[in-house]
C-alpha cells in the first residue's frame, strides 16, 4: 500500500497488519463463517445467546465470580 497513489482513498491507518493462517485453520474459519449465515446455525445460536445473557446479568447483579469466603464447604453453602 505505501507505493500505491490511492491509498489515502482505501484507509487512514498509518500501518497494514494481516493474520496470514495455515490452510487447514483457515478453511475451517470460513467455513464456520459460512455455517453461521444458515436459519438453523442463528436460530441455535439465539438460544445460546439468551442463556448467556441470563447468566451474565446473574453474574453483574450477585458477583458470583467472586466467593466471600475461603474453603470448598462455604463457597459451596454460599453458591447455593
Amino acid at each position: 500500500c505505501r507505493p500505491c497513489p490511492a491509498k489515502t482513498r482505501c484507509t487512514t491507518a498509518s500501518r497494514r497488519y494481516l493474520t496470514i493462517r495455515p490452510q487447514p485453520i483457515q478453511q475451517a474459519l470460513d467455513n464456520a463463517r459460512t455455517q453461521q449465515t444458515t436459519k438453523q446455525w442463528q436460530a441455535t445460536y439465539a438460544h445460546r445467546a439468551g442463556i448467556e445473557a441470563t447468566i451474565a446479568q446473574s453474574v453483574k447483579t450477585t458477583d458470583t465470580r467472586h466467593a466471600r469466603y475461603h474453603g470448598i464447604r462455604k463457597t459451596t453453602l454460599e453458591h447455593a
